[in-house]
């Protein structure tokens, strides 16, 4: 795997995930169904997404996940809050080439491309 790119990403336990298992939709929770379990030194470059205006803790979330990223010693970690975007248009605007978060992944997949 050349690289990890998210966009607004759920880092913890998915809260559809916690809420079948009778859990509380806000209960934190890193298990084997959450990205911020396997947080390592030795993972691809990472990319992280998130909105400004983004759900309720999903930009704490992906600070959170960052912050663990540069403890474990995982050097190559990027990120960009999109300004002005909510939830659902810092995915849905990725289409747009004058978007900023398209062109963060258009950098970060020709990086990795040059790199293999």
């Amino acid at each position: 795997m050349a690289g990890i790119a998210q966009v607004s990403g759920q880092v913890f336990t998915h809260y559809t995930v916690r809420e079948e298992r009778g859990l509380s939709r806000y209960a934190t929770i890193a298990d084997e169904a959450a990205p911020a379990f396997f947080v390592r030194k030795a993972l691809p470059p990472v990319l992280t997404i998130y909105a400004e205006n983004d759900m309720a803790g999903r930009a704490e979330e992906n600070l959170y996940l960052l912050a663990m990223l540069k403890g474990a010693g995982h050097a190559e970690t990027t990120s960009l809050r999109a300004m002005g975007k909510d939830h659902g248009s810092v995915g849905h605007d990725l289409r747009l080439p004058e978007d900023p978060g398209h062109q963060a992944v258009v950098r970060f997949i020709r990086t990795q491309a040059e790199r293999r």
